[in-house]
């Protein structure tokens, strides 16, 4: 309910961010594929993955001896505070170098995993590390619709954007299944654990800090997309589509 609460108010500001369409769309409606040969898709969706990878709050919070309610309170609190990320960073990616957002989007949560998380020993401690990594990772999935203008060259129709858009979502849970998996590893043995008081000394939890926030920081890699470009996507009717109004300007001129 908090987050239905916080989330409603920003339907009045809200928008469509798919470009505009200025072509008809006639064949088949079938999308083309061929963005799996440019370069710049394969860097974003590696980066997706990457960033994609979980957390594991609500267990460190019981392992840390919290009560199991105050590890929900810690989910919802970062949940919350994500949407204001997600508003902020979509904004940004349209008025700004999108490479400035994916370095906040980034850098930002893993400076606090590796800072704020892997030093903490107490729920004061986590609190501000939800404050930091909600707004900033949770921002970076608003950057899609940049991203796939990017990755079709600036002419994505609604097929090949639902397509891209589909793609992205979906690596997502695959590297939350993976981050599981990965996690069952890691936890069951840290060189770190008992060495500090402080998170990087809890049981296993190390390994998985380091991972996670490793994970993150690998993740900016996608600043480096302009030097992967490749083939661009060929727009649905040909390598220069006459847009709709003009076609039948020209039409009616004719006739």
């Amino acid at each position: 309910m908090i987050f239905l609460a916080l989330a409603l108010p920003t339907l009045i500001y809200g928008k469509s961010r798919m470009p505009p369409k200025q072509q008809a769309i006639s064949g088949s409606m079938k999308p083309k594929v061929t963005f799996y040969r440019n370069g710049v898709f394969w860097v974003f969706l590696a980066a997706n993955i990457l960033q994609s990878f979980a957390f594991f709050l609500p267990a460190f919070a019981h392992d840390l001896g919290l009560s199991t309610i105050s590890g929900a309170l810690l989910v919802a609190l970062m949940n919350g505070v994500s949407v204001p990320g997600i508003i902020g960073i979509g904004l940004l990616s349209d008025a700004y170098d999108l490479r400035w957002c994916i370095i906040l989007s980034t850098t930002g949560p893993a400076l606090a995993i590796l800072l704020v998380w892997g030093l903490s020993k107490n729920i004061a401690t986590l609190l501000i590390f939800a404050c930091i990594y909600g707004p900033l990772a949770g921002g970076f999935s608003s950057m899609w619709p940049k991203i796939i203008e990017i990755v079709a060259g600036g002419r994505a129709d609604s097929q090949t954007y639902s397509t891209l858009f589909s793609i992205f979502n979906a690596s997502r849970g695959l590297g939350n299944v993976l981050s599981g998996l990965v996690a069952a590893k890691l936890i069951e043995h840290s060189p770190l654990e008992g060495k500090t008081s402080f998170g990087y000394g809890l049981m296993g939890y190390g390994s998985l800090i380091l991972f996670t926030g490793g994970c993150m920081l690998a993740s900016t890699i996608a600043v480096a997309y302009p030097l992967f470009r490749g083939p661009l996507m060929e727009p649905p009717n040909g390598p220069n589509p006459v847009p709709v109004s003009e076609r039948d300007v020209n039409q009616n001129e004719t006739v």
